[in-house]
């Protein structure tokens, strides 16, 4: 896989926005949910493997 780097800054809230580049490469869409992972070597972030459906209750 060809490796892609990107430097984005956070700003006054924490946010960071996932380049197009990368949104692409990957297939995220927009609005689409995604998994933000705590690692020893830094952050993973990558789609989520699971739908959200509504709890009939």
């Amino acid at each position: 896989m060809k490796q892609i780097g990107i430097i984005r800054k956070t700003d006054k809230l924490g946010r960071i926005v996932i380049p197009k580049e990368i949104r692409d490469f990957f297939d995220i869409d927009i609005c689409e949910p995604v998994e933000i992972l705590a690692t020893e070597n830094g952050v993973l972030i990558r789609k989520a493997n699971y739908k959200l459906e509504k709890i009939q209750q």
